[in-house]
Parts: C-alpha cells; sequence; structure tokens
C-alpha cells in the first residue's frame, strides 16, 4: 500500500526559484480553479478566508486550485520579481498548524542549506494563540545565492492556512514588510475562527531513545474485528500527545516523513508525511483487537493495518510510504471516512 500525498512545500519552494523569472507588473489575475475573484478581496469558493489583493511590495498574480480541489493557492511577486509570496489553504488529513509548521521547516532545511532559523513565535488572531511563525532570515540555494524566507501556519477549522514571503537577503526588511501585510490583510468570514494547537512542544528525542523489536503478525482470527466494523458509528479518537520528540526523518524522492514520538515512551506515536498533512498513527489497543494496528489517514479516508503483536520501530514507519502490499505491514484490513478534527469512524 503506496501511502503518502502531494508535496505543498516542494511547489512553496520551487517558486522561490521560478516566479523571479515571469513576467511581473501584470495587473491581470489569472484564476484557474474553485476561487471567487470578485470583489475587494479573493476567497476559495470551499472556505470563506479571503486573501489581499496586495501585500508590501507585492502583488497577487495567480489563483489557483489543486486538481483534487485539496489545496488553494494565491502567488504574489514584487514588481521586479524577487520577492514573493504566497497563501496555501488546504484541507488535510491531520489538521494541526504545529505539525504543519514542523513539515515545512523540515523541507526547508532539507532544500536550503545554512538555514539559520529563528525561535519560532505564537502570535495571537482573534484572541487566540493560533498563529505559528518562523523567519529564516539566511539559506542558500543551489546557485550560492542567499534568501530571506518567513513561513505561518494556522488552523481554521477543518483547514490549514499557510503563509509564506520569500526574497534575496538583501532585502530581508521588506519580505519581513510583505509577510506582516499578508497576515494583516487575512480575513476569516463569520463563524470561522482560529484553533490553537493541541501539540505543546516538538523537540529532538535523546539519543538513549531505543527502537523496538521489527512487528509480527498476530495471527488474530478476524471474528473480532468483524464486530469493531461492524457498526458506522463506531468511533475511533486518535488524539495527539502534548509533548513530542522527533525520533528519525527521511527524505526521498521529494517526500519528506517524521516520525514522531510521546516524550519518554521510546516507540513511534505518530508518522508525518509531506506538509500535506497525511499521517500514520500507532495505535495500542481497539475494542475487539488483540494487538497494535496503525491507522494511515489520507485526505478525507482512513485505513486501518495490522494487528501487530508490538508496535514498529522508526525505520519500519519509514518503509511505508513506498512498501508492497506483500510487505511487513500487510494490506488494509478495514477502511473508514476521516475527519480533520482527529476522529475515524470505522
Amino acid at each position: 500500500m503506496r501511502i503518502g500525498r502531494h508535496f505543498l512545500t516542494s511547489m512553496l519552494l520551487a517558486a522561490a526559484h521560478t516566479v523571479a523569472a515571469q513576467s511581473a507588473g501584470a495587473q491581470n489575475v489569472e484564476v484557474s480553479g474553485a476561487w471567487d475573484n470578485a470583489g475587494k478581496a479573493p476567497r476559495p469558493t470551499a472556505i470563506d478566508v479571503a486573501v489581499p489583493r496586495s501585500a508590501g511590495s507585492m502583488n497577487l498574480f495567480k489563483l489557483q486550485t489543486s486538481p483534487d480541489d485539496f489545496a488553494h493557492h494565491a502567488l504574489y511577486q514584487s514588481a521586479d520579481g524577487m520577492v514573493v509570496g504566497s497563501f496555501y489553504i488546504y484541507r488535510p488529513a491531520i489538521a494541526d498548524a504545529s505539525y504543519a509548521m514542523l513539515m515545512t521547516t523540515t523541507a526547508i532545511n532539507q532544500v536550503f542549506t545554512g538555514a539559520v532559523a529563528e525561535p519560532e513565535q505564537l502570535v495571537t488572531v482573534a484572541g487566540v494563540r493560533a498563529f505559528h511563525r518562523r523567519t529564516f532570515p539566511r539559506a542558500t540555494r543551489k546557485d550560492g545565492s542567499r534568501i530571506t524566507t518567513i513561513v505561518g501556519t494556522m488552523r481554521v477549522g477543518e483547514w490549514i492556512v499557510k503563509l509564506r514571503a520569500t526574497g534575496p537577503e538583501a532585502r530581508s526588511g521588506e519580505v519581513n514588510d510583505a509577510f506582516g501585510a499578508m497576515m494583516s490583510g487575512l480575513r476569516l468570514g463569520n463563524g470561522l475562527e482560529p484553533a490553537a494547537s493541541v501539540i505543546d512542544s516538538i523537540s529532538q528525542c535523546p539519543q538513549s531513545a531505543r527502537l523496538p523489536d521489527p512487528v509480527a503478525a498476530t495471527g488474530a482470527e478476524p471474528g473480532p474485528l468483524k464486530l469493531l466494523f461492524a457498526k458506522a458509528e463506531t468511533a475511533v479518537p486518535v488524539t495527539s500527545p502534548r509533548k513530542l520528540c522527533m525520533m528519525a526523518t527521511e527524505w526521498a524522492s521529494g517526500m519528506v516523513s517524521v516520525v514522531l514520538s510521546e516524550e519518554g515512551l521510546g516507540r513511534p506515536t505518530v508518522m508525518l508525511m509531506n506538509d500535506s498533512g497525511d499521517g500514520v498513527m500507532v495505535v495500542p489497543a481497539l475494542p475487539g483487537v488483540h494487538g497494535w494496528v496503525l491507522i494511515t489517514a489520507i485526505g478525507d479516508k482512513a485505513y486501518m493495518l495490522g494487528p501487530y503483536d508490538r508496535a514498529p520501530g522508526a525505520a519500519q514507519m519509514l518503509s511505508l510510504p513506498t512498501m508492497p502490499d506483500d510487505g511487513w505491514a500487510g494490506v488494509p484490513i478495514a477502511s473508514a471516512a476521516n475527519t480533520a478534527q482527529g476522529e475515524v469512524e470505522f
């Protein structure tokens, strides 16, 4: 079962390389996808989150939607095309601003060399400490040029709103002003409120954390599983610990995966894949299931794998995105609807 989806951050970072080569200064906005471009502030038709037509030295030049309507993009650039910015408004499988910031930061550290990051800031929006901001005052491209980039993430209902502004390091003040204007120009419609992250902190796991032995199938009879899945209203709450640490990170074929553990636990708790909000949660026990299971959340779908006689190790978790059906994880034993609030109903 191959898992993992479109990598938003790769588009975000690629824009910093390619937009400057485009013709700048055009006043017309190119629209492709589900956007309402009428009026003062454009907004996706799927959610009432409005974006500004200009931000600092940048002007809006393109509105687009992914083919599956998963993500909406608003792209900006300065008159000379050297300072660029974007809004990414998307509905992930696991919606949390801390996770979105972690995966974006991980991608920046992989794509650029010598990226210098300032401490993450938590900004109050509409009375809620919900907006995560991080500034990279210096990062080096492959061509040796240095840039400044600023990223922000915020959860709004089941959606994540991501902002970013990028430009030459020598114009860092202009980048900062543009990002500030993007923040102040963002408007949430009636009934929409920012949601605080459920994560208190994400640190690096200590070296003393040992990975468990490989998993093995329990050979459990399917009877109890049939009982578990017999009623659609059977809900499995998937909650995240308040304090997490990173066990392992892998970047392969343009995809990044990060395995996280609850602090002090010493085994994987969740693996995040790309910054699209997809993930795999390690669940020690469910009603009627004898053994460990994995719940893979991809968009609005969830799949259950297992059961196993112990939790998988970090290396095994990292092998999941490209694992064939005859690999150690096996084929899904159930599929279900998934919500971004972390409730999976089998």
